[in-house]
């Protein structure tokens, strides 16, 4: 049964795509994926009279950065300074996104050095770690940004701004006399105004310095790059209108924001701008609800 006909067929059955190299970097072969993959992705080497080491060479030549770090690790591997080589790239096709798994390691055996190269396609095992990144930054309740997912964010455009001399300002909001509606209609309703709630605030957050997020409960803030107090506190305006105006629910529930700004030459870092926004929030609900206040 150990025939070489056999273990042919075993190698070919893999659906890893498989190849072997020699010293010099030339294909001496390849399995029926290898080929297959070869076939409908030009560009890539296609025959074993291909040179692998030198399509990364002039990949890497053109500012290919992962064909740089793959040619480099082959290289090593075939000259025995490590014994075994793993790197994940991406291979995209026009249509959909794909990662694959490359692993180089040694042929063992007699004869001259062959080194081993195989590619997995592990395109839904990066899909489901996005996704369970998505889920551990997202508020399971609202479906937008959580605390987690704020703070790293903030903390992010807090750093751009300082490079770019920017401010960088903070929309506090919560919801006025919310328990009392909860006692009313019921969670499931106060739920529900939560959601709406959360589309509103985030309607208002457009560009990429901009984020919004649930920070507890009925609080919601949204973070704004390069956006001055006066800016902002506008924009408060404009949610502390829009919410109540657009949330379909049997009373409307009005909302009260605070706003603060940080440019990069003061010293405030992300917990003191959340702090004085906060404040300001809570200035405006002592001072009745159903408007803004600002830091100063």
């Amino acid at each position: 049964m150990q025939t070489p006909g056999l273990f042919e067929a075993i190698l070919g059955s893999i659906p890893q795509h498989l190849c072997v190299v020699n010293e010099s970097g030339e294909i001496e072969w390849v399995n029926a994926a290898w080929a297959e993959f070869a076939r409908s992705n030009s560009g890539t080497a296609q025959a074993t009279e291909s040179n692998y080491v030198d399509v990364c060479d002039r990949a890497a030549a053109l500012g290919d950065k992962d064909a740089l770090a793959v040619g480099a690790g082959i290289a090593s591997v075939i000259a025995d300074e490590v014994t075994s080589f793993e790197y994940e790239y991406p291979c995209h096709s026009p249509t959909t996104e794909r990662w694959f798994l490359m692993r180089v390691s040694p042929l063992l055996g007699d004869g001259p050095r062959l080194v081993v190269i195989s590619h997995e396609n592990i395109t839904q095992r990066r899909r489901a770690e996005k996704r369970l990144r998505e889920l551990a930054e997202q508020d399971g309740l609202t479906g937008i940004a959580n605390r987690r997912r704020l703070d790293a964010f903030l903390d992010g455009e807090l750093r751009r701004a300082a490079r770019l001399n920017q401010p960088v300002s903070i929309i506090m909001i919560d919801l006025d006399a919310f328990k009392e509606f909860n006692d009313r209609f019921g969670h499931s309703a106060g739920d529900d105004y939560l959601r709406e709630t959360a589309k509103v605030v985030e309607s208002f957050a457009r560009r990429p310095s901009d984020l919004a997020a649930r920070y507890g409960g009925e609080e919601f803030v949204v973070v704004l790059g390069n956006t001055t107090l006066a800016a902002s506190e506008i924009l408060a305006g404009k949610i502390c209108e829009a919410v109540p105006a657009t949330v379909d629910a049997p009373v409307p529930v009005t909302v009260s924001a605070g706003v603060a700004s940080c440019h990069p030459t003061e010293a405030h870092d992300a917990d003191d701008l959340l702090e004085h926004a906060d404040q300001a929030m809570y200035d405006a609900k002592r001072a009745g609800g159903n408007r803004v206040g600002v830091y100063r």
